[in-house]
């Protein structure tokens, strides 16, 4: 008997699970929209074993993705965590659920909402016990204190249970030119 899940993804966010993909088009303009690498350098550092995304989830689903640019950036109880940057050069959150080598899910955002907002990705499952959040930060708030409800998995990500994620939090930026990180509150699924 498989496990019901259910994933919510932020606002303009590509969601990949399964045999299944929903994404939406973004203009990416260079001359308006940071590098990647400006605001996530986790993609450009050299990988390791670890850095693969297993084998055993359907990267056909993922579109676009860049598998050569996966990074583990985090690692509980809940989930495994990669960054990974796209031929078109938004970045992405990929998770697999603990216990879930054949399922991952997926959100990714252009820099320059990654670099004012991070990513959020959600996973609902069967009980709430199995329910988190978590987010991934900029580098200008990587390593900051987490607000309350927030727990921090690594010096870039974050997670939470779905009610602290609903209220939604902001993370201070490190450097003193960035805005704050808004880390958007997400809604329940059905």
């Amino acid at each position: 008997m498989r496990k019901r899940t259910k994933i919510v993804v932020g606002a303009g966010a590509t969601l990949c699970a399964a045999a299944m993909s929903v994404g939406y088009a973004s203009a990416a303009f260079a001359d308006l929209t940071p590098a990647v690498e400006s605001v996530h350098a986790t993609v450009s550092a050299e990988r390791s074993p670890a850095d693969d995304i297993p084998s055993s989830i359907n990267r056909g689903v993922f579109e676009g993705f860049d598998f050569q640019t996966s990074h583990l950036v985090g690692e509980s109880q809940n989930a495994r965590y990669w960054s990974v940057a796209k031929n078109d050069g938004d970045i992405c959150l990929v998770l697999v659920p603990t216990g879930q080598e054949d399922f991952a899910a997926a959100t990714c955002s252009d820099t320059k909402r990654f670099a004012q907002y991070g990513l959020t990705l959600a996973v609902e499952g069967t009980d709430e016990s199995a329910s988190f959040a978590a987010f991934m930060l900029p580098d200008t708030a990587a390593g900051q204190a987490m607000p309350p409800g927030l727990h921090a998995v690594s010096a870039v990500l974050a997670e939470s249970d779905l009610a602290t994620a609903q209220k939604g939090a902001s993370v201070e930026s490190k450097s003193p030119n960035a805005p704050a990180v808004i880390l958007r509150g997400i809604g329940r699924v059905g």
